[in-house]
């Protein structure tokens, strides 16, 4: 023990130290048990005669040392468990980080929401339409370059819906067509790289887009004839039931800026895909 204070709460000493602290607490208690050993045999210093009688914690003062050491022995037991021998100490934290869906956890609140949105993130199900937003997302008198400005400015956010689109996530695997999933995950990695963007690669996100989203969205909702096929970047009418499609508007807080929605109209378009990926996750 040698008067010095060990803080057994700590768990960072080498295993070698908890050795030498183990070794030098047997010493001091085979030399108390060697003394006890002595008085009982009348070997030791006989008590002093005479005078009042000696307090409790006096008289017993070597039992409760011996008691307490008996305690720190079975801590200092304990503690050298932790970690035990050969055991790495990072081996806890590695199974916590494996943990199903404690990644994309961390990821997704470390990342925080994406540039140019509100941060409330919201689900794909039906709600109650949205109020009518002040100003629409995009410049409805020249929605080409109010799009490209978009892209530009959110590659990182727009890639991971083309790469979405790539990997037709949340629809039926056949309904992204086969050539569209390779461009589109060809174009998400040039978005990513900075590449730059032509006006007919910035129309084909758009429009694949704008499919991808209707398609998601409207899942169990539609009824022949009126029934939504496949991203293939050919919007035909009858794929979007004017009544769902005022729908989505609706729910994205569009509603006023186009009463009568055209599918083909590449300002509702554009429109549509930039309310929802300032208000949605791939």
């Amino acid at each position: 023990m040698n008067g010095k204070r060990r803080d057994l709460d700590s768990r960072d000493h080498d295993p070698e130290q908890y050795e030498d602290e183990y070794r030098a607490m047997e010493a001091s208690l085979t030399e108390y048990v060697d003394e006890r050993v002595k008085l009982l045999s009348g070997e030791g210093p006989a008590p002093p005669a005479g005078g009042r009688g000696e307090g409790w914690f006096r008289r017993w003062r070597a039992d409760v040392y011996f008691v307490i050491t008996l305690v720190l022995l079975g801590l200092l037991w304990w503690q050298q468990g932790l970690p035990t021998r050969g055991q790495d100490p990072a081996a806890g934290d590695e199974a916590a980080a494996a943990a199903p869906g404690s990644e994309t956890t961390a990821a997704a609140e470390a990342e925080g929401p994406a540039p140019g949105t509100s941060g409330a993130v919201t689900s794909e199900a039906a709600g109650p339409p949205a109020a009518d937003s002040a100003e629409p997302p995009i410049d409805l008198a020249n929605p080409g370059d109010s799009w490209r400005e978009f892209v530009e400015g959110h590659r990182q956010q727009v890639a991971s819906w083309l790469r979405a689109v790539a990997e037709a996530r949340g629809l039926a695997p056949d309904q992204v067509s086969s050539l569209q999933k390779g461009n589109f995950g060809d174009w998400a990695g040039n978005v990513e790289a900075g590449q730059p963007l032509g006006s007919a690669h910035l129309g084909y996100f758009r429009i694949g887009l704008f499919e991808f989203i209707y398609g998601r969205w409207s899942q169990g909702r539609e009824t022949s004839p009126a029934k939504w096929g496949k991203v293939d970047l050919v919007v035909g009418a009858t794929e979007y039931a004017p009544q769902l499609l005022s729908e989505l508007l609706a729910q994205l807080g569009l509603g006023r800026w186009f009463e009568q929605p055209d599918p083909k109209d590449p300002a509702l378009q554009a429109a549509v895909v930039v309310a929802w990926l300032r208000t949605h996750q791939p």
